[in-house]
């Protein structure tokens, strides 16, 4: 019998034989197959049960080379399981890190280099307090420049630009307190509504002291000099 083997099958057509010995020899018979698969080594000098038992043992060898090879097999399946799962753990490791990484990273940080350029560009542009109100503070904070962030998937930087530049100066003009800046980024003006004091040549009348900006896109703003 092989190692961790704790059983084996005796097949119902012994019967044939066996019921041709004595009770003294079935039992001795089985005793000395008992021996064997104990791996007792069993040694009998009765013709009878050696005759009797040659069979019975070349069955009982058949039936453990079929055993060992299902227990290779099953072990084999066990084994390329067991790799198949830890290939797979390792891919969706590196999958989880390839998405917490850049793919692409000098484009991403390119592109985020000039977001956040953008983004600056922006927040710079409108004041942090408000000379209209003994320079009380427009609330400005890290949390405006996400908001500036969101606005740039729908509007352009000169746009913004343009928008900010505009409801200054009219604020300036019109000496108008100036909005909290969030505020200002929820509800952005709409400068097609501002109406600028020009002189008869369509300039902006001198005593208020600011410049006409001509954007990159050809759109027109306004700043206080």
């Amino acid at each position: 019998m092989a190692e961790n083997k704790r059983s084996f099958v005796l097949y119902c057509d012994i019967i044939h034989t066996v019921s041709q010995l004595s009770d003294e020899k079935a039992g001795e018979l089985f005793k000395h197959i008992l021996s064997y698969v104990n791996d007792k080594n069993p040694v009998n000098d009765d013709i009878i049960i050696n005759l009797t038992f040659e069979p019975i043992k070349q069955q009982l060898k058949r039936d453990l080379q079929k055993w060992r090879e299902i227990k290779g097999k099953r072990s084999n399946a066990g084994k390329a399981s067991a790799a198949k799962r830890k290939q797979k753990k390792q891919k969706l490791t590196h999958v989880n890190k390839s998405q917490q990484s850049s793919t692409n990273p000098t484009v991403n940080v390119n592109d985020n280099v000039t977001v956040n350029d953008n983004v600056n560009n922006i927040y710079t542009l409108y004041p942090s307090s408000c000379k209209f109100q003994n320079n009380r503070s427009t609330g400005k904070s890290s949390k405006d420049k996400k908001k500036i962030e969101t606005l740039l998937k729908t509007h352009n930087e000169n746009e913004l630009t343009n928008i900010i530049n505009t409801y200054i100066f009219e604020c300036n003009r019109t000496k108008t307190y100036y909005k909290n800046f969030s505020t200002f980024l929820n509800n952005l003006p709409d400068i097609e509504n501002i109406e600028i004091e020009v002189d008869s040549k369509g300039k902006p009348k001198p005593s208020d002291q600011h410049l006409l900006i001509i954007n990159p896109d050809g759109s027109k703003s306004w700043a206080i000099l």
